[in-house]
């Protein structure tokens, strides 16, 4: 595999996991949040989801 390859499959393993990682944020916020009855948990949520919709 060239090294360029290796790093663009890097690149796109990192950006995945980054992702995933923002989706599983914004629902523990949102979901702590509706327990809690904290609009500041909430609002966390609703801005982690709205930064994982920008990457889509």
């Amino acid at each position: 595999m060239h090294a360029r390859t290796q790093h663009v499959t890097q690149a796109i393993y990192w950006e995945v996991a980054a992702i995933l990682w923002m989706i599983v944020e914004a629902i523990l916020s949102l979901e702590a949040g509706y327990q809690a009855h904290s609009l500041a948990l909430t609002g966390f949520g609703v801005g982690a989801n709205a930064i994982c919709h920008d990457f889509g």
